[in-house]
């Protein structure tokens, strides 16, 4: 069965007006899954985010006015196997089973500045070597990536 999916960059949620109104699209989409990107989330605001999002809620906290990445589960009855953040809320890699299949769900949010963005993905790329998943694991990969298409 498929599920579907959301990536968005939602420039500050903090804001009581404006997180009701990114939640409630995502609910009118009929969202399984969102990644969301700069968010601005500390861990003050979890148990009030968590009260206007129904179902599950993974962060990556940064600070109060950059970073902070999300993931939202709105509808799937996965068997939750790890999730892993980083501390300066760029990252966050959800491994799961849903519908007998494993996966694992990344989103970022990479730094702005050049001169960090390459170690940045490294870092990425060396959680993914080392994250052990098999062969017929799907990952399913989303976020912000400013500057990469410089890169590529």
């Amino acid at each position: 069965m498929p599920f579907k999916l959301i990536s968005l960059n939602a420039q500050g949620i903090r804001s009581f007006e404006k997180q009701k109104a990114v939640f409630g699209w995502l609910l009118k989409q009929k969202t399984d899954l969102c990644f969301l990107q700069e968010t601005y989330s500390t861990k003050e605001v979890e148990n009030v985010w968590k009260k206007q999002w129904k179902g599950k809620m993974y962060f990556s906290h940064g600070s109060e006015h950059s970073r902070c990445v999300l993931i939202l589960i709105n509808s799937l009855e996965f068997e939750l196997t790890s999730v892993r953040s980083d501390k300066e809320g760029h990252s966050i890699f959800l491994e799961a089973f849903e519908q007998d299949q494993k996966f694992l769900f990344v989103t970022i949010c990479a730094p702005n500045k050049s001169s960090e963005q390459t170690l940045f993905f490294d870092q990425i790329k060396d959680e993914l070597d080392n994250s052990g998943i098999d062969d017929d694991c799907r990952i399913i990969f989303g976020g912000d990536f400013p500057g990469l298409d410089s890169r590529i």
